[in-house]
């Protein structure tokens, strides 16, 4: 399925599942970087505003520590401790209590959060999407969650070909940190697969296989 397709099976399924508490409903989007875990939410808060609810989200990139910091204390991205975890449950909370937040977009770039933020209203579903969106500190947990993965032949081929098309790296450069990234997804990123609801297998034209 496409990724359009995938958002309405989700869609689908979230919204069966009885409700456990009040407040907003939380979907987790986790999995590898390149995997279409951003396009996903976008389209998911579209189709669920189509639906007559009201949905919001942003990424847990938004909590990562400065890349100076991390850098400094030798932390790859992957890794829990780049995040900083504690602010991204206080701003959970205050959503799950109907307060709206205003959350810094991570820039690539800068390497750090962008000095203007967004307000990231509360409603009935909240979208939460990144490498660490399934991350311990979340408790209580998602209702319902996802994760994107495939094999590691076709992870590395989609990392490289977004490095070079939406980063501007040369191949050699695309490729040159795949290694070391794939090491450090499947230490810190991979196991919490088995905490997901669903999982998704994509291919490399962004074809999704729910299991």
């Amino acid at each position: 399925m496409n990724a359009q397709q995938l958002v309405e099976s989700l869609t689908d399924e979230l919204l069966a599942r009885p409700r456990s508490e009040p407040g907003p409903r939380l979907l987790a989007l986790c999995g590898w970087a390149d995997t279409g875990k951003t396009t996903i939410a976008r389209l998911l808060i579209a189709h669920l505003r189509q639906r007559g609810l009201q949905a919001d989200g942003f990424s847990t990139d938004s909590f990562l520590l400065e890349r100076a910091e991390r850098q400094a204390r030798g932390l790859s991205g992957y890794d829990p401790r780049s995040l900083n975890a504690a602010g991204l449950v206080q701003a959970l909370l205050a959503l799950r209590q109907g307060d709206p937040v205003t959350i810094r977009p991570y820039c690539n770039r800068l390497g750090r959060q962008l000095e203007e933020g967004r307000l990231v209203q509360t409603g009935d579903v909240l979208v939460l999407e990144g490498i660490h969106a399934l991350h311990a500190s979340l408790c209580p947990g998602p209702a319902f969650s996802l994760f994107l993965d495939a094999d590691d032949a076709v992870l590395s081929w989609l990392r490289a070909q977004a490095n070079q098309h939406k980063r501007g790296m040369s191949a050699d450069q695309a490729r040159a940190r795949i290694p070391e990234e794939l090491r450090d997804y499947s230490q810190h990123v991979r196991p919490q697969r088995r905490h997901a609801h669903r999982m998704a297998r994509v291919d490399m034209d962004y074809h999704y296989h729910l299991t």
